[in-house]
């Protein structure tokens, strides 16, 4: 976390993050920070990966994280949740085995320092669904969604969410795919998060069927920051029996990780319109890169690429947009110079 100084992560919250990464599952094949861009928010929660193959199933199913002997915050039905799903993901005889391809944790600040309890993250499940229209994606992923909700938020997936989520599938435009579905664990919401990637001049239509109650103006000026060199936008939707006003629009990186010029573009944009301050944009252009180190657990050498996986822009209508930077740590394992 050296290669992100302040004011992207603190020197107090570099060492919050250490102490929360050392109680999780040493299974993750990559791990993140998500950054508020904007100079009155200092927030970083942290979010890994975990692949379906390499027993990450199976050591999530058997992690036990430290608890208060009775929370009152909900926190220790949540885990017990989040174990039984876990569980369910690594019975081969079950639908999510083959249908989840993998799961990313994220935990939001502020964290607790060990021995505090470790308080539940949400949890994002990568559907692996196979090409096909809107519809024949919502039949793939129906019954997945429905246990997932019925695992994480402990209730059956409610008639009109289930009916509001056919639409967020079947609507879909000629490209577009639901990638992620997510159980906000950590917020308490029984809405389920929806990312599905669009081709970004069929985004605002899209919207506009599902219902929308957002300004296009807002959408517009996202869409200009994001994705001027980008044929598809991720967008981030909160379906329960209606689309929540607030949403998220997101743009992923170049795979390569030596190709910066587009990132530099879509930060400076968010600069150039207040939406990042200058200390926080040249801490992300020296965030990228590579670094070899030798972990101590295993005492194998990796090298450490560090990229931005994503930037994501919020709107909530009433309220000024806000950006994000998702910093990413890809661990290669490498025995040559």
């Amino acid at each position: 976390m050296r290669h992100a100084p302040p004011p992207l992560i603190s020197a107090g919250d570099r060492e919050r993050l250490v102490n929360l990464a050392r109680q999780l599952p040493n299974v993750m094949s990559g791990f993140g920070f998500e950054c508020r861009l904007r100079a009155d928010d200092d927030r970083v929660d942290f979010y890994g990966s975990i692949g379906a193959r390499g027993k990450g199933r199976e050591a999530l199913a058997g992690f036990s994280p430290v608890l208060r002997p009775a929370e009152s915050d909900g926190g220790e039905q949540a885990w017990s949740r989040l174990g039984a799903f876990a569980r369910r993901w690594a019975d081969a005889t079950s639908p999510l085995y083959a249908g989840i391809g993998m799961v990313f944790l994220e935990f939001d600040a502020p964290f607790a320092t060990f021995p505090a309890p470790l308080r539940p993250p949400a949890l994002f499940a990568r559907l692996a669904l196979e090409v096909g229209d809107g519809g024949a994606q919502w039949r793939q992923a129906e019954p997945l969604i429905s246990d997932v909700v019925y695992l994480l938020l402990g209730q059956p997936l409610p008639a009109p969410t289930r009916a509001k989520l056919r639409e967020v599938f079947t609507d879909l435009p000629l490209g577009g795919h639901v990638v992620d579905v997510a159980a906000m664990l950590s917020r308490g919401s029984k809405a389920v998060r929806v990312f599905a990637s669009i081709p970004r001049h069929h985004l605002p239509a899209y919207l506009a069927r599902l219902g929308w109650q957002g300004t296009a103006g807002d959408l517009e000026t996202a869409l200009g920051v994001l994705t001027r060199q980008r044929s598809h936008v991720s967008v981030q939707l909160d379906v329960s029996d209606q689309i929540s006003r607030r949403i998220g629009i997101e743009t992923s990186g170049d795979p390569d990780p030596a190709s910066h010029d587009a990132w530099w573009a879509v930060i400076a944009r968010a600069t150039a319109l207040g939406l990042c301050t200058p200390e926080k944009q040249n801490g992300l252009t020296n965030w990228m890169g590579t670094t070899r180190q030798t972990v101590p657990a295993s005492g194998l050498p990796y090298l450490l690429h560090r990229v931005i996986s994503h930037v994501k822009l919020v709107i909530d209508p009433g309220k000024p947009l806000e950006a994000k930077a998702y910093l990413w740590v890809a661990p290669q394992l490498s025995f040559t110079g």
